[in-house]
Protein backbone atom coordinates (compact mmCIF):
# COMPACT_ATOMS: atom_id res chain seq x y z
CA UNK A 1 0.00 0.00 0.00
CA UNK A 2 2.90 2.35 0.97
CA UNK A 3 4.02 2.84 -2.85
CA UNK A 4 0.38 2.58 -4.21
CA UNK A 5 -0.19 6.07 -2.12
CA UNK A 6 3.32 6.99 -3.32
CA UNK A 7 2.04 6.87 -6.91
CA UNK A 8 -0.95 8.24 -6.43
CA UNK A 9 0.76 11.32 -4.86
CA UNK A 10 3.10 11.64 -8.09
CA UNK A 11 0.03 11.86 -10.07
CA UNK A 12 -1.88 14.61 -8.15
CA UNK A 13 1.59 16.21 -7.21
CA UNK A 14 4.58 17.65 -7.91
CA UNK A 15 6.21 14.78 -6.73
CA UNK A 16 8.03 12.84 -9.37
CA UNK A 17 9.55 9.58 -8.34
CA UNK A 18 8.91 6.71 -6.03
CA UNK A 19 11.28 6.20 -2.57
CA UNK A 20 12.22 2.58 -3.80
CA UNK A 21 12.24 1.34 -7.80
CA UNK A 22 9.52 -1.55 -7.33
CA UNK A 23 10.24 -5.24 -8.31
CA UNK A 24 8.19 -6.82 -11.31
CA UNK A 25 5.87 -8.67 -9.03
CA UNK A 26 5.26 -5.25 -7.13
CA UNK A 27 4.43 -3.81 -10.33
CA UNK A 28 2.17 -6.69 -10.69
CA UNK A 29 0.64 -5.81 -7.14
CA UNK A 30 0.20 -1.92 -8.13
CA UNK A 31 -1.63 -2.48 -11.42
CA UNK A 32 -4.11 -5.10 -9.44
CA UNK A 33 -4.61 -2.62 -6.80
CA UNK A 34 -5.44 0.41 -8.93
CA UNK A 35 -7.81 -1.99 -10.89
CA UNK A 36 -9.32 -2.36 -7.31
CA UNK A 37 -9.47 1.08 -6.60
CA UNK A 38 -10.67 2.07 -10.05
CA UNK A 39 -7.96 4.58 -10.31
CA UNK A 40 -5.93 3.10 -13.42
CA UNK A 41 -6.48 5.98 -15.69
CA UNK A 42 -6.07 8.74 -12.72
CA UNK A 43 -2.40 6.67 -12.16
CA UNK A 44 -1.14 6.63 -15.44
CA UNK A 45 -0.13 10.41 -15.72
CA UNK A 46 2.49 9.51 -12.74
CA UNK A 47 3.91 6.23 -14.68
CA UNK A 48 4.70 8.78 -17.48
CA UNK A 49 6.44 11.03 -14.96
CA UNK A 50 8.09 8.62 -13.36
CA UNK A 51 11.77 8.27 -14.52
CA UNK A 52 12.83 5.69 -16.83
CA UNK A 53 14.44 3.28 -14.27
CA UNK A 54 11.55 3.37 -12.15
CA UNK A 55 8.73 2.63 -15.08
CA UNK A 56 7.13 -0.82 -14.68
CA UNK A 57 7.29 -3.40 -17.87
CA UNK A 58 6.54 -3.28 -21.13
CA UNK A 59 3.85 -5.79 -20.63
CA UNK A 60 2.50 -4.39 -17.50
CA UNK A 61 2.69 -0.56 -18.96
CA UNK A 62 0.66 -1.59 -22.46
CA UNK A 63 -1.85 -3.25 -20.32
CA UNK A 64 -2.06 -0.02 -18.83
CA UNK A 65 -2.12 2.23 -21.10
CA UNK A 66 -4.83 -0.06 -22.75
CA UNK A 67 -7.22 0.46 -19.64
CA UNK A 68 -6.49 4.06 -19.81
CA UNK A 69 -7.40 4.69 -23.45
CA UNK A 70 -10.60 2.69 -22.45
CA UNK A 71 -11.54 4.65 -19.66
CA UNK A 72 -11.05 7.69 -22.11
CA UNK A 73 -13.24 6.34 -25.00
CA UNK A 74 -15.93 5.65 -22.29
CA UNK A 75 -15.92 8.80 -20.91
CA UNK A 76 -16.18 10.35 -24.12
CA UNK A 77 -18.81 8.59 -24.68
CA UNK A 78 -20.85 9.10 -20.66
CA UNK A 79 -20.09 12.79 -21.36
CA UNK A 80 -22.38 13.15 -25.08
CA UNK A 81 -25.08 11.23 -22.92
CA UNK A 82 -24.54 13.30 -20.23
CA UNK A 83 -25.42 16.62 -22.35
CA UNK A 84 -28.02 15.21 -24.03
CA UNK A 85 -29.79 13.69 -21.05
CA UNK A 86 -29.54 17.18 -19.55
CA UNK A 87 -31.40 18.22 -22.39
CA UNK A 88 -33.95 15.42 -22.73
CA UNK A 89 -35.54 16.01 -19.88
CA UNK A 90 -35.40 20.39 -20.04
CA UNK A 91 -37.65 19.52 -23.15
CA UNK A 92 -39.99 17.57 -20.89
CA UNK A 93 -40.29 20.61 -18.90
CA UNK A 94 -38.07 19.01 -15.82
CA UNK A 95 -35.35 21.23 -14.11
CA UNK A 96 -32.75 18.86 -13.02
CA UNK A 97 -28.48 18.58 -12.81
CA UNK A 98 -25.85 15.60 -12.95
CA UNK A 99 -25.09 14.42 -9.65
CA UNK A 100 -21.22 12.79 -9.10
CA UNK A 101 -19.84 11.78 -12.36
CA UNK A 102 -18.91 13.42 -14.62
CA UNK A 103 -19.49 16.59 -13.34
CA UNK A 104 -17.03 15.71 -10.61
CA UNK A 105 -14.84 14.50 -13.53
CA UNK A 106 -14.53 18.59 -14.21
CA UNK A 107 -12.71 19.27 -11.24
CA UNK A 108 -10.41 16.56 -12.36
CA UNK A 109 -6.86 17.78 -14.18
CA UNK A 110 -7.65 15.56 -17.08
CA UNK A 111 -11.80 14.90 -16.61
CA UNK A 112 -11.30 11.71 -19.40
CA UNK A 113 -9.18 9.90 -17.08
CA UNK A 114 -11.55 9.49 -13.90
CA UNK A 115 -13.20 6.05 -14.05
CA UNK A 116 -16.97 7.05 -15.01
CA UNK A 117 -19.82 5.19 -13.87
CA UNK A 118 -23.71 5.58 -15.01
CA UNK A 119 -25.11 9.22 -15.09
CA UNK A 120 -27.25 9.98 -12.09
CA UNK A 121 -29.72 13.08 -12.28
CA UNK A 122 -31.47 14.78 -9.92
CA UNK A 123 -35.16 16.09 -10.93
CA UNK A 124 -37.15 18.49 -9.34
CA UNK A 125 -40.70 17.60 -8.62
CA UNK A 126 -42.74 15.65 -6.61
CA UNK A 127 -42.13 12.02 -6.03
CA UNK A 128 -45.38 10.67 -7.72
CA UNK A 129 -45.08 12.92 -10.45
CA UNK A 130 -41.54 11.80 -11.38
CA UNK A 131 -42.15 8.21 -10.95
CA UNK A 132 -45.41 8.49 -13.08
CA UNK A 133 -43.47 10.04 -15.72
CA UNK A 134 -41.06 7.28 -15.79
CA UNK A 135 -43.43 4.38 -15.49
CA UNK A 136 -45.35 5.94 -18.47
CA UNK A 137 -42.11 6.02 -20.44
CA UNK A 138 -40.52 2.74 -19.46
CA UNK A 139 -41.95 1.36 -16.35
CA UNK A 140 -40.56 0.23 -12.69
CA UNK A 141 -37.05 -0.56 -13.26
CA UNK A 142 -34.65 -0.58 -10.31
CA UNK A 143 -37.06 1.17 -8.14
CA UNK A 144 -35.80 2.87 -4.91
CA UNK A 145 -36.95 5.58 -2.45
CA UNK A 146 -34.95 7.94 -3.94
CA UNK A 147 -34.45 6.67 -7.53
CA UNK A 148 -35.07 5.33 -10.22
CA UNK A 149 -33.33 3.33 -13.10
CA UNK A 150 -34.25 5.27 -16.52
CA UNK A 151 -33.39 3.02 -19.71
CA UNK A 152 -33.14 5.91 -22.13
CA UNK A 153 -30.21 4.72 -23.69
CA UNK A 154 -28.63 1.25 -24.53
CA UNK A 155 -24.75 2.06 -23.85
CA UNK A 156 -25.23 4.26 -20.32
CA UNK A 157 -26.92 3.23 -17.42
CA UNK A 158 -29.30 6.56 -15.93
CA UNK A 159 -30.42 6.92 -12.98
CA UNK A 160 -33.52 9.55 -11.83
CA UNK A 161 -33.15 10.74 -8.58
CA UNK A 162 -35.89 12.84 -6.81
CA UNK A 163 -34.03 13.34 -3.69
CA UNK A 164 -30.15 13.60 -3.94
CA UNK A 165 -29.49 11.15 -1.29
CA UNK A 166 -31.03 9.72 2.37
CA UNK A 167 -30.28 8.99 5.65
CA UNK A 168 -30.89 5.79 7.88
CA UNK A 169 -31.54 7.96 10.65
CA UNK A 170 -35.38 9.76 10.29
CA UNK A 171 -34.65 12.86 12.45
CA UNK A 172 -31.19 13.70 10.70
CA UNK A 173 -32.69 12.29 7.10
CA UNK A 174 -35.51 15.43 8.41
CA UNK A 175 -32.49 18.16 8.44
CA UNK A 176 -30.81 16.37 5.48
CA UNK A 177 -34.41 16.96 3.24
CA UNK A 178 -34.72 20.21 4.52
CA UNK A 179 -31.40 21.52 3.42
CA UNK A 180 -31.75 19.81 -0.47
CA UNK A 181 -34.66 22.12 -0.69
CA UNK A 182 -33.32 25.03 0.24
CA UNK A 183 -30.34 24.57 -2.02
CA UNK A 184 -32.28 22.86 -5.06
CA UNK A 185 -32.59 25.80 -7.51
CA UNK A 186 -28.95 27.02 -7.18
CA UNK A 187 -27.84 23.43 -7.96
CA UNK A 188 -29.98 23.26 -11.10
CA UNK A 189 -29.13 26.95 -12.67
CA UNK A 190 -25.26 26.00 -12.22
CA UNK A 191 -23.76 25.05 -15.65
CA UNK A 192 -20.26 23.79 -16.67
CA UNK A 193 -18.66 22.88 -20.10
CA UNK A 194 -18.05 19.53 -20.51
CA UNK A 195 -14.32 18.50 -22.34
CA UNK A 196 -13.63 18.79 -26.18
CA UNK A 197 -16.93 20.77 -26.67
CA UNK A 198 -19.13 18.46 -26.54
CA UNK A 199 -21.59 20.53 -24.68
CA UNK A 200 -23.16 21.71 -21.09
CA UNK A 201 -24.54 19.90 -18.11
CA UNK A 202 -25.61 21.09 -15.10
CA UNK A 203 -24.10 19.97 -11.68
CA UNK A 204 -24.28 20.90 -8.13
CA UNK A 205 -22.61 24.32 -6.53
CA UNK A 206 -19.20 23.46 -4.54
CA UNK A 207 -20.55 24.36 -1.44
CA UNK A 208 -23.57 21.39 -2.03
CA UNK A 209 -20.33 19.29 -2.88
CA UNK A 210 -19.13 19.38 -0.20
CA UNK A 211 -21.43 17.79 1.91
CA UNK A 212 -23.13 15.44 -0.45
CA UNK A 213 -20.01 13.89 -1.89
CA UNK A 214 -18.98 12.92 2.12
CA UNK A 215 -22.51 11.94 2.36
CA UNK A 216 -21.99 9.44 -0.72
CA UNK A 217 -18.92 8.00 0.90
CA UNK A 218 -20.46 7.77 4.06
CA UNK A 219 -23.79 6.27 2.96
CA UNK A 220 -21.12 3.12 1.16
CA UNK A 221 -18.55 3.40 4.01
CA UNK A 222 -21.78 1.89 6.05
CA UNK A 223 -22.70 -0.23 3.56
CA UNK A 224 -20.77 -2.51 1.41
CA UNK A 225 -17.81 -0.81 1.47
CA UNK A 226 -16.19 2.22 -0.58
CA UNK A 227 -13.34 2.50 -2.68
CA UNK A 228 -10.40 5.28 -3.03
CA UNK A 229 -11.75 6.22 -5.94
CA UNK A 230 -14.43 8.10 -4.32
CA UNK A 231 -12.30 9.62 -1.86
CA UNK A 232 -9.95 11.35 -4.60
CA UNK A 233 -12.90 12.65 -5.82
CA UNK A 234 -13.77 14.62 -2.62
CA UNK A 235 -9.91 15.79 -2.56
CA UNK A 236 -10.67 17.57 -6.12
CA UNK A 237 -14.26 19.08 -4.00
CA UNK A 238 -12.57 20.15 -0.90
CA UNK A 239 -9.79 21.59 -3.36
CA UNK A 240 -12.25 24.01 -4.96
CA UNK A 241 -13.01 26.34 -1.61
CA UNK A 242 -11.19 27.93 1.09
CA UNK A 243 -14.27 30.32 2.02
CA UNK A 244 -14.65 30.17 5.82
CA UNK A 245 -18.13 31.07 5.88
CA UNK A 246 -18.58 27.90 3.28
CA UNK A 247 -16.82 25.86 5.46
CA UNK A 248 -18.87 26.73 8.62
CA UNK A 249 -22.41 26.05 6.82
CA UNK A 250 -20.98 22.91 5.95
CA UNK A 251 -19.76 21.90 9.56
CA UNK A 252 -22.99 23.20 10.80
CA UNK A 253 -24.40 20.93 8.94
CA UNK A 254 -22.03 17.89 9.81
CA UNK A 255 -22.97 18.44 13.34
CA UNK A 256 -26.65 18.67 12.79
CA UNK A 257 -26.33 15.25 10.91
CA UNK A 258 -23.88 13.85 13.47
CA UNK A 259 -21.54 13.33 10.72
CA UNK A 260 -18.18 14.98 12.69
CA UNK A 261 -16.69 12.10 13.94
CA UNK A 262 -16.77 10.55 10.05
CA UNK A 263 -15.80 14.22 8.41
CA UNK A 264 -12.95 14.35 10.68
CA UNK A 265 -11.79 10.88 9.78
CA UNK A 266 -12.00 11.86 6.10
CA UNK A 267 -9.79 15.09 6.88
CA UNK A 268 -7.20 12.35 8.60
CA UNK A 269 -7.12 10.38 4.90
CA UNK A 270 -7.12 13.68 2.91
CA UNK A 271 -4.45 14.92 4.23
CA UNK A 272 -2.28 11.87 5.03
CA UNK A 273 -3.09 9.90 1.85
CA UNK A 274 -3.16 13.16 -0.80
CA UNK A 275 -1.28 15.68 0.97
CA UNK A 276 -4.46 18.45 1.29
CA UNK A 277 -2.87 21.45 2.81
CA UNK A 278 -4.85 22.49 6.35
CA UNK A 279 -6.56 25.58 4.18
CA UNK A 280 -8.59 23.06 2.66
CA UNK A 281 -9.70 20.88 5.53
CA UNK A 282 -13.06 21.03 7.32
CA UNK A 283 -12.25 20.57 10.21
CA UNK A 284 -9.43 19.52 12.30
CA UNK A 285 -7.93 15.70 11.46
CA UNK A 286 -8.94 12.18 13.41
CA UNK A 287 -6.04 10.38 13.44
CA UNK A 288 -7.74 7.00 14.90
CA UNK A 289 -10.62 7.37 12.94
CA UNK A 290 -8.76 8.33 9.92
CA UNK A 291 -6.35 4.91 10.27
CA UNK A 292 -9.35 3.06 10.29
CA UNK A 293 -11.69 4.59 7.68
CA UNK A 294 -8.27 4.08 5.21
CA UNK A 295 -7.75 0.22 6.49
CA UNK A 296 -11.42 0.02 5.31
CA UNK A 297 -10.97 1.54 1.84
CA UNK A 298 -7.74 0.06 0.97
CA UNK A 299 -9.54 -3.50 1.78
CA UNK A 300 -12.86 -2.90 0.27
CA UNK A 301 -11.62 -1.63 -3.22
CA UNK A 302 -14.48 -0.29 -5.18
CA UNK A 303 -18.05 -0.44 -3.40
CA UNK A 304 -16.33 -2.98 -1.40
CA UNK A 305 -16.18 -5.53 -4.64
CA UNK A 306 -12.76 -6.80 -3.45
CA UNK A 307 -13.56 -7.24 0.35
CA UNK A 308 -12.33 -10.74 1.31
CA UNK A 309 -14.21 -10.40 4.70
CA UNK A 310 -17.70 -9.97 2.70
CA UNK A 311 -19.16 -13.37 1.32
CA UNK A 312 -22.70 -12.55 1.72
CA UNK A 313 -23.27 -11.23 -1.25
CA UNK A 314 -23.10 -14.93 -3.35
CA UNK A 315 -25.53 -15.99 -0.43
CA UNK A 316 -29.46 -17.07 -2.35
CA UNK A 317 -30.99 -17.07 0.41
CA UNK A 318 -31.79 -13.28 1.37
CA UNK A 319 -32.42 -14.13 5.30
CA UNK A 320 -29.24 -15.49 5.68
CA UNK A 321 -27.75 -12.75 3.50
CA UNK A 322 -29.40 -10.21 5.34
CA UNK A 323 -28.45 -11.44 8.52
CA UNK A 324 -24.15 -12.04 7.60
CA UNK A 325 -24.53 -8.65 6.16
CA UNK A 326 -25.81 -7.18 9.74
CA UNK A 327 -22.88 -9.54 11.39
CA UNK A 328 -20.24 -7.59 8.91
CA UNK A 329 -21.42 -4.64 9.45
CA UNK A 330 -21.49 -4.53 13.57
CA UNK A 331 -18.13 -3.16 13.49
CA UNK A 332 -19.03 -0.16 13.10
CA UNK A 333 -22.19 0.09 15.71
CA UNK A 334 -20.20 2.11 18.57
CA UNK A 335 -18.26 4.18 15.76
CA UNK A 336 -21.72 5.22 13.85
CA UNK A 337 -24.51 4.35 15.81
CA UNK A 338 -26.85 7.20 14.99
CA UNK A 339 -26.94 5.73 11.23
CA UNK A 340 -26.56 2.00 12.20
CA UNK A 341 -29.18 1.79 15.07
CA UNK A 342 -32.06 2.44 11.82
CA UNK A 343 -30.16 0.15 9.46
CA UNK A 344 -32.69 -2.92 9.93
CA UNK A 345 -35.57 -0.60 10.48
CA UNK A 346 -35.05 1.38 7.18
CA UNK A 347 -34.53 -1.87 5.25
CA UNK A 348 -37.81 -3.73 6.56
CA UNK A 349 -39.93 -0.48 5.75
CA UNK A 350 -37.95 0.10 2.73
CA UNK A 351 -39.08 -3.39 1.73
CA UNK A 352 -42.60 -2.80 2.36
CA UNK A 353 -42.54 0.88 0.99
CA UNK A 354 -41.27 -0.67 -2.38
CA UNK A 355 -43.85 -3.49 -2.87
CA UNK A 356 -46.52 -1.25 -1.85
CA UNK A 357 -45.38 1.17 -4.84
CA UNK A 358 -45.34 -1.44 -7.17
CA UNK A 359 -48.49 -2.65 -6.50
CA UNK A 360 -50.17 0.84 -6.54
CA UNK A 361 -48.76 1.54 -9.88
CA UNK A 362 -49.94 -1.64 -11.76
CA UNK A 363 -53.40 -0.95 -10.34
CA UNK A 364 -53.04 2.45 -11.94
CA UNK A 365 -52.05 0.71 -15.23
CA UNK A 366 -54.83 -1.78 -15.06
Amino acid sequence: NRLFLELLRIAIGPQSELSVTPSISQWHDLYEVACKQTLLGVLFPAIEKLPEKQRPPKDILLKWFVAKENIVRSNRLLNIRAAETIKYFHNEGFQCCILKGQGIATLYPNPLLRMPGDIDLWLDGDREVIYEFAKQRFGFHGLTFRHIHYPLYKDVEVEVHVIPINLLSPIRNYFLKQYFRSFANIQYDNIVELPENVGQIRVPTVEFNLLYILLHIYEHFLGEGVGLRQVLDYYYVLHQSTDEDVKYRIVYMLKKLKMLRFASAMMWVQKKVFGLEDKYLLLEPDEIEGRFLLSEVMQAGNFGKYDIRIDYKKEKNNLIRFYKYILHNRRLLLRYPYEMIWDIPFRVWHFFWRKWIMVKGTLQCG
